[in-house]
Formats: structure tokens, C-alpha cells, sequence
């Protein structure tokens, strides 16, 4: 093989985030304010921290930070969401058992977040069934993320920005 053809292959993959750059403790104090129990907020933590590839957990993790440190620099509070649709268990079929299309979590994605975005209520459902589709450490990331930016929003009007 010459040296021509070694060139134009792509570059090796970069390395693969390490597991040590996820904190759980502090994502857990990122959910504090959204999931009141401490036995699910620290489940669901660890399913944000530990479950899928590595990169999506230290994306997830680095993203919740930035959002829960502007939250906390305007004073912005996130809070439980009272409506909204739950966040579904999503176990692999070869897991599952009877009862799973049950389990949920508490950690709901807030109503009035997408509604600023979209107003049409068809529209508005496509876009938070896919928030909430998939893997479910995805979904609560996802579900966890749009609650810290409605917090935001919800600051800023009661600022009167817009």
C-alpha cells in the first residue's frame, strides 16, 4: 500500500469520554428541585450518569450543568411539574415484564415549555413524543433539560424580557 492511499483514510475516532468526567452527586443536585423523592432523584441520576454510550452520558451531564448554572446565576427555580406528560420506562424487550408499560417516573416534561414554541397541539404532541422517545436515560436527560429552560423562560418574563 502506498502512502497516497494511507492519507485519505479518515482519522481514528477520538477517544471515547471516561465514565470519571460524570459526577452523579451533582447531577443529582441539578434534579433536586424536580424530583422530590431522594430514592428516585438519585435513580434517575444514575440512569442519566450511568446508562448508555459514554459519550451520552457526559453530553447529558455537561448539558444539565450549563442549564442548572444559568438557572442558578438569573435565580430561576425549576420545580416538580404539576401536568405534563411522564416520563415512561423504556426497558429492552428481552427485560421487559407484564407491568412496565405502568412504570413512570415522576419527572414530567413541563406543558407550558413547548407551547412557546409551538402552538399547535398536534404539532406540540409529535414534538414531546419525541422528547420522550427511546432509551429512557435519553428521555429524562431530555425531559430533566426542557424543564431547567421552561425555569429559565418562566425568570425572564417575570423579568419582562422577551
Amino acid at each position: 500500500m502506498n502512502s497516497m492511499a494511507r492519507s485519505s483514510r479518515p482519522p481514528p475516532p477520538p477517544k471515547r469520554p471516561s465514565k470519571k468526567l460524570v459526577d452523579r452527586e451533582a447531577l443529582e443536585s441539578v434534579l433536586e428541585t424536580l424530583v422530590e423523592d431522594p430514592h428516585e432523584r438519585e435513580f434517575i441520576a444514575r440512569c442519566i450518569a450511568r446508562e448508555g454510550p459514554p459519550h451520552h452520558q457526559a453530553a447529558s451531564y455537561a448539558l444539565l450543568r450549563l442549564l442548572a448554572e444559568v438557572s442558578r446565576r438569573m435565580g430561576a427555580v425549576a420545580s416538580p411539574a404539576s401536568r405534563g406528560k411522564r416520563t415512561r420506562v423504556h426497558v429492552a424487550p428481552h427485560h421487559a415484564r407484564d407491568d412496565d408499560d405502568e412504570r413512570e417516573f415522576s419527572l414530567a416534561l413541563p406543558e407550558g415549555a413547548l407551547a412557546r414554541i409551538e402552538p399547535d397541539p398536534k404539532r406540540r404532541a409529535a414534538f414531546e413524543d419525541a422528547l420522550l422517545d427511546g432509551p429512557t436515560h435519553h428521555a429524562l436527560a431530555n425531559v430533566a433539560m426542557v424543564a431547567l429552560i421552561e425555569a429559565i423562560l418562566v425568570e425572564l418574563d417575570r423579568r419582562g424580557e422577551r
